[in-house]
């Protein structure tokens, strides 16, 4: 069967069903035809890359050609189609910058393709810095918790189906607030207040001592390591409006 004849074929068969291998990329002239590198491999190895090999295989013949040694490359076939079984990342997921102390969410539904179609499982199964965000999954979408700190996490979520699996990671960095130190969202007078009465020693009931270290991080606006009555200042200052940013 002539190329061009071969790749009318191909162009009109169900090709989620039958499978066309090639022991050469006719695809470099103009000819989209799948085609295996396990098989050009075997013929290169045999000493002729240029042998014309095909394998039709459907779901219910498989029908090969080969000018020489056909049944050695019958082997080299097969391990072809194992190998167009996969799951591959299509899609990677975006780095995602985010404040803390608040919710994402990411869809996943594209990420990733089986070459069969078939539906997935998913799993999140790395997460580097779980005090910055923690990470789960719902259906396809993964949920992103930032936390109420600064910081950076790594995390990886994996597609898998059988023996088949594939992973991708993405990073999530989450910017406190400075100046929030009660973590709503939001800076104003009663984080000022706060800051005060840390610095005169005295421990509101709901924010008891020793503070978490995240709300010393916030309470410290200058900087300086310290907790001062001018960081309470700067918070005031900020809140009505005579400073434009912490």
């Amino acid at each position: 069967m002539a190329v061009p004849q071969l790749n009318s074929w191909w162009s009109n068969v169900d090709q989620d069903h039958v499978y066309l291998l090639c022991s050469y990329n006719w695809g470099i002239y103009g000819y989209d035809m799948l085609w295996s590198a396990q098989l050009s491999n075997y013929y290169n190895n045999f000493g002729n890359g240029y042998t014309p090999y095909f394998s039709v295989i459907g779901a219910d013949y498989i029908y090969t050609y080969g000018s020489n040694n056909v049944s050695g490359a019958i082997n080299a076939a097969g391990n072809a189609m194992q190998d167009m079984f996969n799951i591959s990342v299509v899609e990677p997921i975006e780095n995602v910058i985010m404040n803390a102390a608040s919710t994402t969410s990411i869809d996943i539904s594209n990420t990733f393709e089986h070459s069969q179609g078939v539906v997935m499982n998913y799993t999140i199964t790395y997460n580097s810095n779980p005090a910055v965000c923690q990470a789960s999954l719902t259906g396809t979408d993964i949920i992103i918790n930032a936390d109420l700190f600064d910081g950076t996490s790594q995390i990886t979520v994996m597609a898998s189906e059988g023996d088949l699996n594939a992973d991708t990671s993405f990073f999530v960095t989450v910017c406190a607030l400075a100046g929030d130190i009660d973590g709503n969202s939001e800076v104003d007078c009663f984080d000022a207040s706060l800051v005060l009465h840390y610095v005169a020693g005295i421990s509101p009931p709901s924010y008891p001592f020793p503070w978490a270290e995240w709300r010393i991080q916030k309470a410290d606006i200058n900087g300086n390591g310290l907790v001062e009555a001018y960081d309470a200042s700067s918070i005031l200052q900020y809140v009505v409006g005579l400073i434009g940013a912490l």
